[in-house]
């Protein structure tokens, strides 16, 4: 979990969900788990990281694979 104050709050856990938050009120805006993902973006997410300057976020799994989600756009990239 990580409050980021351009997005807002992003919420991971290790099944492949992603949820983000409104800033100011914490309703959810967007979400993103694997059943909606395509299969060779499934992956269980162990660590993240945001870069406001680039404005993505990248996530990390136990499988190897790497999501890059464009959190203004609210999708996954690649």
């Amino acid at each position: 979990m990580k409050y980021v104050t351009d997005i807002g709050l992003i919420v991971t856990s290790f099944d492949g969900t992603i949820k983000f938050f409104d800033p100011f009120n914490f309703h959810q805006i967007w979400k993103s788990d694997n059943k909606s993902r395509d299969e060779s973006q499934h992956t269980s997410i162990c660590t993240f990281d945001v870069s406001s300057r680039l404005g993505i976020m990248v996530t990390a799994g136990a499988e190897g694979n790497i999501l890059i989600i464009d959190p203004h756009a609210l999708g996954v990239t690649n």
